[in-house]
């Protein structure tokens, strides 16, 4: 049994649709699905965050014969099983979780004392663009999305693993920022391992309202009575959760070796501003949008809220400004131009093929330059940039000296 759940009704007026985009495709390769997880062995990474929980919930509807989850996250684990074992759907005899960091040993000791998994999708990252702002956060960054992934693909190639799906990112194409860097380097390490099992990836757009995201920060600021600001500049591609998962099933079980999924989403059609969010997430809630000048009279307004009691004249206060802070994309782009497209296999997903452009033998060298470095306390923002270069040449990165922590 396939859920397609309703989409919740600010998403959905996001949007500008209360279904997935991928049903029609879900219900195409339904049977491909089935195939591959069916009777399947499948640890799921990172399973307590936003995509890879709802991964998790529509894994179960495909019957795998085990499904084992990993996340740090211990709370928000737990809520991924309680909505698993409140669906109407069968949960595996073989369904454990564990509170655990890949990147320590206890992660390693799991696969070397498990069965050999068929299917292992990975969703732990560090995603923020914020994150590079200093070397030690940088250095978590670069070890958990790189380096990691290159010490799981060679633990999985010494099994009998036979598939490898792990998310990257739009800005991984063309990257303007060291996170970005991070997933193209991340793309480049699990082709270097084509040879010897599946790997298939997914460049994201938005996940409207995922954890950590501008969006839900729009929940928090209205229940903190906080005023919302937002880039006025930018537009983004936003997906749901939901189809976030879909788009993951997909690229894990219906594209080839090296392959990448990507919605098809068009500029000028798909793409939404922050502005335009701000107004439909406040209509919504009964508010219209205040348009601030400045970050303090937007606090002085949000702080005179808190004070009556209510909004005044039911609008909230916002402050929307140009993008001025190191890292930042004006445009979304989810595929290099050296790189071919597929647009038939799917009716609202492209399938990019790609082109590795590291050799194993660099990449590998690469990884154990970052590794030494960690170890010598040597890792700045200048030596990751340049070890990262190394892997990824189309990097653009110019620090203008201000960061995301700077602005409200």
């Amino acid at each position: 049994m396939i859920n397609y759940q309703s989409f919740d009704a600010v998403t959905a007026q996001i949007l500008g649709r209360s279904t997935s985009l991928f049903e029609a495709d879900m219900f195409s390769f339904h049977q491909k699905i089935s195939e591959v997880y069916g009777g399947a062995r499948v640890l799921v990474i990172g399973a307590a965050g936003s995509v890879g929980g709802s991964v998790s919930k529509e894994l179960v509807a495909y019957n795998p014969r085990c499904l084992h989850l990993v996340d740090l996250n211990e709370n928000g684990i737990v809520e991924v099983v309680r909505d698993i074992r409140s669906s109407l759907n069968s949960v595996p005899k073989d369904f454990s979780t564990f509170a655990i960091d890949i990147r320590q040993p206890e992660f390693s000791h799991l696969l070397n004392n498990q069965k050999p998994y068929d299917i292992v999708l990975n969703f732990s990252a560090l995603k923020h663009v914020r994150s590079e702002k200093d070397p030690y956060t940088l250095a978590r960054m670069i070890d958990t999305n790189v380096i990691s992934i290159h010490k799981i693909l060679e633990k999985l190639t010494q099994a009998s693993t036979k598939r490898f799906f792990s998310v990257s990112s739009d800005k991984a194409v063309q990257p303007h920022n060291l996170m970005g860097a991070s997933k193209a380097a991340m793309e480049q390490v699990m082709w270097s391992y084509k040879n010897q099992i599946h790997v298939s990836s997914a460049r994201f757009a938005n996940v409207a309202f995922s954890s950590g995201s501008l969006l839900e920060g729009f929940l928090y600021r209205l229940a903190k009575t906080q005023p919302i600001a937002a880039p006025s500049d930018i537009d983004r591609y936003f997906i749901s959760h939901q189809e976030a998962g879909h788009l993951c099933l997909l690229g894990s079980a219906a594209i080839e070796n090296t392959h990448i999924i990507v919605p098809k989403m068009e500029p000028g059609k798909d793409a939404i501003s922050f502005i335009k969010i701000a107004e439909v997430f406040l209509n919504y809630h009964g508010y219209d949008v205040f348009n601030c000048s400045s970050e303090n009279e937007a606090k002085e307004m949000a702080n005179k809220i808190q004070r009556d009691g209510s909004a005044n004249n039911a609008s909230w206060p916002c402050y929307f400004s140009t993008s001025d802070t190191s890292g930042e994309k004006k445009l979304e782009e989810y595929w290099h131009t050296d790189e071919a497209v597929d647009e038939q296999l799917f009716q609202f997903a492209r399938v990019i093929k790609t082109n590795p452009v590291s050799t194993p033998d660099v990449i590998r060298n690469q990884i154990s330059k970052l590794e030494r470095a960690q170890i010598n306390g040597k890792l700045s923002i200048g030596v990751t940039h340049d070890i990262i270069q190394d892997i990824v040449p189309s990097l653009i990165h110019v620090d203008v000296g201000k960061n995301l922590d700077q602005k409200m």
